[in-house]
């Protein structure tokens, strides 16, 4: 049924965010962090919306909507504490757009969810969606009954992914939005510490505390870096008052925070940032965090380098590229996904790996050499914006779901093909898109055969001559490489300037009047990229100077 129900005055839910409320008798019993304790309920007139309600409890306010049904509320929280969770949410969304500037989908409420049975995660989030593990949501509605509608960390945590945070590790970003809300409203956190729940600043100085005393006894490890790095910035975040990670938030137009953010939250706060890191976390943090190339051959990577650079990620050398699961590659580990734009396979390179692109979803262009054999699993799986891709006739391999899209709606509008013969694939490859809406470019005299052979026949073909194969930089060479004093660089384009880069990042020489060879003498020995700017486009190379 529809009911109009009244929200809680905001100013009362935020003093209720910096106490531990339950519920008691009928009454909001709220109880303050230094033990003393108050029973208030305010009413705010003026604000009144409709609400969907079954069974007693509201399942919508004014950000979210419940969609897990009432029966997992039922005998595991009351009516009143569940009101207060929601609108405990929806204070906690407007402290994550105050922080990020940021709006979820465009102001769309969230949809909160119960995952699907098979899915083992406790909670997912995203994309106007909070997932809750269908057999976990007792429990957690539970924890929210004894702490009077308090958000647990999962609902943070999970709120958070929607505001699409892009570290290099999405997990504790969204982690690092959840206890910028606690720390915002002083809730408290309901970990067993020695007996007693903390306040989120106590419960950052114990962890920040407890780093350091195990890096001083010997005891930190590189499994420990990824972790050891978050505290010590929600340690500086607390410190500064959030307002240096609002800064870079707001400053930077894209959303992304890239490698650079702490030199950046550096010249916001004036603090210098380092002191907060003890020296093994600042080597890892240059040697990973700020990465932006990884060697992804196989069986030996060297042989393969991939190089992010303004909005492109260039897959350069020859061989193999590995394969990897979803979301395991450098580039979804780095969480820098979702700034590639486009992708470009240098000649070289003979196959692309299982789910090596997969869920790229702000790519918008590819090109694939002539040359590539096989174009693995997964590899371009929800690419969602992708409209067009020529497949080289190389290629003799395409395997299941490579250019799945099953959360795109459209998908591809044009798709070109080489191969005389049509190449006999998997009818996943192409899930989730409508083949019949889409045109399939074949080579003239091949219609019959494609008009008969499974998958293809359920395109619009179109017969063209002439279908041009990709060859990238084909006119294009360096040499000697290794090399011990020059670098020759011939192409047909313009040269404009050329750069060299340490596999740290680091600009190590800069030549912007090119002309035929650049000297690499006062290079120390090692592998560098070579970056040069032609009148087209970026190329990039990895070099090996010798001792």
């Amino acid at each position: 049924m529809m009911a109009k129900i009244k929200f809680f005055n905001f100013a009362l839910l935020f003093a209720m965010f910096a106490m531990h409320a339950t519920h008691a008798q009928g009454a909001l019993t709220v109880h303050k962090a230094d033990g003393s304790s108050a029973t208030s309920v305010v009413l705010d007139d003026t604000l009144t919306i409709f609400l969907t309600v079954q069974n007693g409890y509201s399942l919508e306010s004014r950000y979210f909507i419940w969609n897990c049904g009432t029966e997992p509320l039922m005998g595991n929280i009351s009516p009143e504490n569940f009101a207060h969770l929601m609108s405990y949410l929806d204070l906690a969304y407007e402290a994550m757009q105050e922080l990020t500037g940021f709006t979820p989908e465009n102001g769309r409420q969230i949809n909160i969810e119960l995952l699907a049975e098979d899915d083992w995660a406790g909670g997912r989030g995203g994309g106007a969606y909070i997932g809750i593990n269908r057999d976990w949501i007792g429990h957690y509605m539970r924890e929210v009954e004894r702490d009077g509608g308090a958000p647990s960390g999962l609902f943070l945590h999970e709120l958070g992914h929607n505001f699409d945070w892009r570290w290099f590790n999405a997990e504790m970003g969204a982690t690092t939005l959840a206890y910028y809300v606690r720390d915002k409203f002083n809730l408290l956190f309901y970990h067993d510490y020695a007996g007693k729940a903390l306040l989120g600043s106590d419960w950052i100085d114990l962890e920040y505390t407890g780093i350091i005393n195990r890096y001083n006894r010997g005891g930190t490890t590189k499994n420990d870096y990824e972790w050891d790095f978050f505290v010590c910035l929600w340690k500086l975040f607390h410190e500064t008052n959030w307002e240096p990670l609002k800064a870079v938030y707001h400053s930077y137009s894209s959303r992304f925070v890239m490698w650079d953010f702490l030199d950046r939250l550096s010249s916001f706060s004036e603090i210098p940032v380092d002191t907060y890191f003890y020296p093994d976390l600042n080597k890892w943090l240059h040697e990973e965090v700020y990465k932006t190339s990884w060697e992804i051959g196989f069986p030996n990577t060297a042989d393969v380098v991939a190089t992010f650079y303004n909005s492109t990620l260039t897959i350069n050398g020859t061989g193999e590229m590995q394969d990897w699961k979803p979301s395991d590659t450098p580039w979804h580990k780095h969480n820098i996904k979702d700034a590639i734009t486009s992708i470009i396979i240098d000649n070289g390179v003979t196959t692309i790996g299982n789910f090596a692109f997969y869920d790229f979803y702000e790519l918008t262009s590819v090109i694939i050499p002539h040359g590539v054999t096989k174009i693995g699993d997964g590899s371009f799986n929800s690419c969602c914006k992708v409209s067009s891709i020529n497949i080289p006739g190389s290629v003799t391999y395409i395997g299941e779901g490579a250019f799945a899209w099953p959360w795109c709606g459209n998908g591809f509008a044009d798709v070109t093909v080489n191969w005389a013969t049509p190449l006999s694939i998997n009818g996943s490859v192409f899930a989730g898109t409508n083949l019949s809406n889409v045109n399939l470019h074949i080579p003239e005299g091949t219609h019959d055969l494609y008009a008969a052979a499974p998958v293809w026949k359920e395109f619009k073909l179109q017969t063209q001559t002439n279908i041009p194969e990709l060859h990238v930089f084909k006119d294009f060479k360096v040499f000697p490489n290794p090399a011990k004093d020059e670098i020759f660089i011939k192409s047909e384009s313009q040269i404009k300037k050329v750069e060299v880069y340490s596999l740290t990042g680091n600009l190590m020489m800069s030549e912007n009047n090119f002309i035929e060879k650049i000297s690499v003498s006062a290079l120390p020995p090692g592998i560098y990229l070579l970056e040069i700017f032609t009148d087209k486009k970026l190329i990039i190379r990895k070099i090996v100077k010798d001792k």
